[in-house]
């Protein structure tokens, strides 16, 4: 058991990103290794996306709605998750609710998977209820403005469509529309309160009175379609943290790599066995959202290697050794890993594990929590030795 009283200081900015069940449990991995080294507790904002989203609403509602310590993560947390994923299938339990109210099916099922959160994965708090730190940013995608629409305890809404403070709004909604996969999910359809909303430029304080939200209903999309990593609500590239406490940003990317060849571009028509699908030219979708993260990711990445900011950046279906030996030709001098690690042939299977929101053999959460743990601990004990270090597995 870790001792809570060895927590470290607070700064920590947290981007999860999204990916389905495959993120949402990858990020287990690197909440894991903080709490490993009694650093959980110094985690001062989240910014979430899909996967990442589910990540932190679990593991808020396996603590009574808290913030974990180190401790209490690694004792009760993880093993609690642990049961919830490999056993209760959100993606099964979505389509039963969808076909139950069949128009789902064609105007996006994100309200049957705020319904399915609740039920299955018994999720039944409001914004309201998120603690007050860390702070948490849960990012949707705006359908009409194509902006950032962003659920917090403080406020919702888009610097387009305008805000609302204390929003009243159910947690699983956010969640849904959050992790609203494009092909899996779809849309989902959030009306608006009438009152209290108001317009504020980004970048500056002062807010003007709106007399009504400028539409009465939004439609809401997967937070990957506008920014997959999260790392825009932590960290405006050429301004600097967008909290002035943080002294440390962690981006985790779990988003799934373009799959290249014939064999995987679909056409208008495709079957799969005997069922058709129609595709709507989701190729071109998929190329789009890839080299939307592939851009963003380089220009964190460049920000943290010229110093304007410290942090690290986590991709799963890189090994421990891989990043290991790129900080060797980096830095000049031998880097290694102390423990064993998963295999390259492993994480690249992982790292292609489709984005779906079923639920996963205990086999298979084992093993991507392994390797979110052990590319975050490569990757922190490598770049930043004195603050992080190595922390095998089995420590306690």
């Amino acid at each position: 058991m870790m001792n809570d009283n060895n927590e470290t200081p607070s700064g920590i900015a947290l981007a999860l990103s999204g990916g389905g069940i495959r993120a949402t449990v990858f990020h287990l991995g690197t909440l894991l290794r903080l709490a490993k080294s009694g650093q959980l507790g110094a985690v001062t904002q989240l910014s979430t996306v899909s996967g990442g989203s589910l990540t932190v609403g679990l593991v808020l509602s396996a603590n009574g709605f808290r913030w974990p310590s180190s401790s209490a993560f690694i004792d009760s947390v993880l093993p609690a998750i642990r049961s919830i994923i490999t056993t209760r299938d959100l993606q099964a339990s979505m389509i039963c609710r969808a076909i139950l109210k069949p128009w789902r099916l064609f105007y996006g099922r994100g309200a049957a998977l705020a319904d399915a959160i609740e039920a299955t994965w018994d999720i039944r708090e409001s914004l309201r209820d998120l603690p007050e730190t860390p702070v948490w940013l849960i990012n949707a995608t705006n359908y009409y403005t194509g902006k950032n629409w962003r659920f917090s305890r403080r406020r919702m809404g888009d610097w387009r469509s305008g805000y609302l403070d204390s929003p009243d709004m159910r947690l699983a909604v956010a969640l849904a529309a959050s992790a609203g996969v494009p092909y899996v999910v779809g849309s989902t359809r959030v009306s608006l309160p009438t009152q209290g909303w108001y317009s504020q430029f980004p970048g500056t304080e002062e807010r003007k009175p709106m007399p009504k939200p400028a539409e009465k209903v939004v439609w809401l999309w997967d937070g990957g379609v506008y920014e997959n990593l999260g790392v825009e609500a932590l960290y405006k590239i050429g301004h600097g943290f967008v909290f002035p406490n943080t002294k440390f940003l962690l981006v985790c990317d779990a988003g799934q790599r373009l799959l290249e060849g014939s064999n995987h571009v679909k056409g208008p028509i495709y079957f799969d066995g005997i069922v058709p699908h129609l595709s709507l030219n989701v190729r071109s979708v998929d190329i789009m959202m890839d080299q939307n993260r592939a851009l963003r990711s380089r220009l964190v990445v460049s920000e943290m290697q010229s110093g304007h900011i410290a942090g690290s950046y986590i991709r799963i279906g890189n090994t421990a050794a891989q990043i290991t030996e790129a900080a060797s030709m980096k830095m000049g001098q031998p880097v290694k890993y102390p423990h064993e690690n998963v295999s390259a042939s492993l994480a690249e299977k992982l790292a292609r594990y489709p984005t779906v929101l079923s639920c996963l053999s205990e086999e298979m959460f084992d093993q991507l929590v392994m390797h979110g743990y052990e590319a975050t601990d490569a990757t922190l004990g490598s770049y930043h030795p004195l603050n992080f270090g190595f922390v095998a597995l089995s420590s306690h």
